[in-house]
């Protein structure tokens, strides 16, 4: 009896849907990969968004190859220590023991190797790996293959290492790369990774045109089959007044703009450096906190800060141990966010720097206290942006100027990732309400709008997301902190002025009439909004009087 891949699920887990679909397509690429000399051998791409249990169809693929003895030996690689520790853990779920540690001195018990990709930057780890796909049939998987762009040294040296390998597989939540370059064994069409043929698989959070049947937000077309794989969430746009002096060249300038302002359209007819700068530096004086200005944070940051709390208090009383994300610029920064938080909220929370023993130890307690004591608030610059797996995430605050399709969806998902227990597990994201709502620089606006769309996987041209005001890094060694101007917020404050559900805008003043509703039904106002807006006339009104009439009971 031949087995397949559904034999090989850790203690009687089911596979979603689409991860059956996956493995299916998978396996036919497999068979032709078997076959085909070295030179002819091509790459399977699965593209899942973040959330949707990426993790599991390749650990799956991974187990029934190995244990089939298709593969004799498995190598993964991923963007960060703390990504190797966790994909490790879960591969021991499928009984798989992969070597995770620095060295690449594994044991006979070890089916394979989980290696980051910095651990690529040495000749003799290169050379190491490829006598072993020389030598033996090894499956190569790459998480997260957007980091493998040619123009940097971890794609080139990626491709000579397993130039020999026998199945690849490379993933990603995120198709994308911001600087246009290209990835080893993608295919492209045009401009776009090419996710429609028969070695692609792609799930996106709303239904696109490599896959008009299955979607992580919906499940099935037809609403049937086992639904969503991730959260639904409302976006929380803010906008407000900045007013900021920018100092360059020993030359000061003030300025005063809304967040929604159309910078391209105010200075038309000033060149594109000059454009992008003004937009950066409303984003940086917008979350200044920790300065000398403003020790204790800009209004904007604080009142952002005081209605997410609210936000997560609110989801708390029914998922108790819910908890919240806060991604800001740099450590000062978040250190300086935690004492806004601690002072705001009456709480302190977790702040998480770099990949370090301490970090991540911080970061696991985080993840696995599913008390209504534990903190409610995790603060990090970028550990926890990509990859990391903390299913209780709710809420989340974008305090980062970064701008980046791919950046912003890799922190959109920590949050939309689903829970076992509580019924209604809606995210929440606030971020800031960036310009218009048409062309290439409405940015994370759009972005929101956007999200059930489809998300074309492109090689993003580079002056899309060139910023001038990014701290270039500095020789030999340097923090990378150099920067040749100076911004100071002078004001910042903030307002929201509508939510994001579903593609849709709801104005802030149409809500409260739905508040009632949304406490009954433990769900957001502008989720109930968007229900209530497919229902016949009066039937919002009946409902109240239902309410209203169980109340007075």
């Amino acid at each position: 009896m031949v087995l397949q891949p559904s034999d090989y699920f850790p203690n009687g887990q089911t596979a979603r849907e689409w991860q059956t679909a996956f493995l299916s397509k998978f396996s036919r690429y497999t068979e032709e990969a078997f076959t085909a000399s070295v030179s002819n051998r091509q790459a399977f791409i699965l593209n899942a968004f973040p959330g949707s249990g990426k993790t599991f169809a390749q650990l799956t693929a991974m187990a029934w190859l190995y244990k089939e003895q298709k593969i004799d030996f498995i190598v993964v690689c991923v963007p960060s220590d703390m990504l190797r520790t966790q994909f490790a853990d879960e591969a021991r779920k499928f009984g798989l023991y992969l070597h995770d540690k620095c060295s690449l001195k594994i044991k006979p018990a070890h089916a394979g190797i989980v290696l980051t990709y910095q651990q690529l930057n040495n000749d003799t780890t290169i050379k190491q790996l490829d006598e072993w796909c020389q030598k033996q049939k090894v499956f190569i998987s790459a998480d997260e293959m957007h980091h493998l762009g040619s123009h940097n040294s971890w794609g080139d040296n990626f491709e000579d290492a397993f130039r020999n390998s026998t199945i690849r597989l490379l993933t990603t939540g995120t198709p994308f790369r911001s600087d246009g370059e290209r990835i080893p064994w993608v295919r492209y069409a045009g401009d776009e990774i090419d996710l429609g043929g028969p070695f692609a698989y792609s799930f996106g959070y709303g239904f696109n045109r490599w896959n008009e049947t299955l979607c992580a937000l919906y499940g099935r077309v037809d609403g049937g089959g086992e639904g969503a794989s991730v959260r639904d969430v409302v976006f929380h746009p803010w906008d407000g007044e900045v007013e900021w002096d920018f100092t360059k060249d020993g030359e000061t300038t003030r300025y005063c703009h809304r967040l929604s302002d159309d910078i391209d359209t105010i200075y038309a007819d000033d060149n594109l450096a000059n454009v992008q700068s003004i937009k950066s530096a409303r984003r940086r004086a917008a979350i200044e906190c920790g300065t000398e200005r403003h020790p204790n944070g800009t209004n904007y940051v604080r009142e952002v800060i005081t209605a997410a709390h609210k936000q997560l208090t609110q989801v708390r009383h029914v998922h108790y141990w819910a908890g919240g994300l806060i991604v800001c610029q740099n450590r000062k920064h978040a250190d300086a966010v935690a004492n806004v938080v601690e002072e705001l909220t009456g709480t302190i929370p977790v702040v998480i720097h770099g990949e370090a023993g301490d970090a991540k130890r911080k970061l696991e307690a985080f993840k696995q206290d599913t008390t209504a004591q534990r903190s409610p608030w995790v603060i990090a610059v970028k550990m926890v942006t990509e990859g990391v797996d903390i299913k209780h995430l709710r809420v989340c605050v974008y305090l980062t100027v970064e701008t980046a399709p791919l950046f912003w969806t890799q922190v959109l998902g920590r949050v939309i990732r689903l829970e076992k227990g509580p019924e209604e597990q809606t995210a929440h994201f606030f971020q800031y309400d960036d310009g218009v709502d048409k062309g290439v620089d409405a940015r994370i606006r759009r972005y929101a709008l956007e999200i059930t769309k489809e998300l074309q996987a492109v090689k993003l041209k580079r002056e899309r997301d060139y910023d001038p005001l990014k701290p270039k890094p500095q020789g030999n060694g340097g923090s990378g902190e150099f920067e040749p101007w100076k911004i100071e917020c002078i004001n910042a404050t903030g307002e929201a002025d509508h939510q994001v559900y579903n593609g849709d805008q709801h104005k802030i003043s149409e809500l409260d009439v739905y508040k009632p509703i949304a406490l009954a039904w433990h769900q957001p106002e502008a989720k109930v909004k968007s229900q209530f807006d497919k229902l016949p006339p009066g039937t919002l009104e009946q409902v109240l009087e239902n309410i209203r009439s169980s109340s007075n009971d």
